[in-house]
């Protein structure tokens, strides 16, 4: 099974998501872009606790 990536431009607005966050998830968000752009075959992602 194969997945087609849709590359989404960043806007203006697209920035301006995080300008409220005061939790700071700006850095996690890139992260996870970082883990997804990688793995463009696709992958699951398990989160342990």
């Amino acid at each position: 099974m194969t997945l087609k990536s849709i590359k989404l431009p960043l806007t203006e607005e697209s920035q301006l998501t995080f300008r409220e966050c005061k939790l700071d998830r700006k850095q996690y968000a890139e992260i996870l872009e970082t883990i997804i752009s990688n793995h463009v075959d696709g992958f699951v992602f398990i989160e342990f606790h």
